[in-house]
């Protein structure tokens, strides 16, 4: 195999680590990110739902976070987090009650303490 086939293969088995499969934060995710701490995001990061993950294609996508419909009990602001990971879908459970993940819906998993910056700590404490 010539230069040419070595770097075409080492550029196609990089996508494919980095698009393929369902991570955590000790590998990096979805997407090969490792450490989020070391590399700088923090918990800032979400995973999304298969609606949302086109395929890999949203690696690294910034998304802002507010509140839009129920105002009761948000913060006021935003919070800008990256999509660093995968949330898979769990086709057991009704979209509304623990397939939060499932097709067609449109889900960001976000950490606990950007969830808890969007909203008071008293209706934090009382969402699951």
């Amino acid at each position: 195999m010539n230069f040419l086939g070595y770097m075409a293969m080492l550029i196609f088995l990089t996508i494919s680590k980095n698009v393929e499969g369902y991570g955590t934060a000790w590998t990096g995710g979805a997407y090969g990110y490792g450490n989020l701490y070391i590399q700088g995001y923090g918990t800032n990061t979400t995973a999304l739902s298969i609606a949302l993950f086109n395929n890999g294609l949203s690696r690294g996508s910034f998304y802002e976070i507010k509140c839009a419909n129920e105002k009761k009990g948000c913060l006021p602001g935003s919070i800008i987090v990256t999509a660093t990971n995968f949330c898979p879908p769990n086709l057991a459970l009704p979209n509304d009650n623990g397939g939060w993940c499932n097709p067609p819906q449109q889900h960001f998993d976000l950490s606990q303490p950007v969830f808890s910056g969007l909203l008071s700590l008293q209706t934090a404490s009382t969402m699951r």
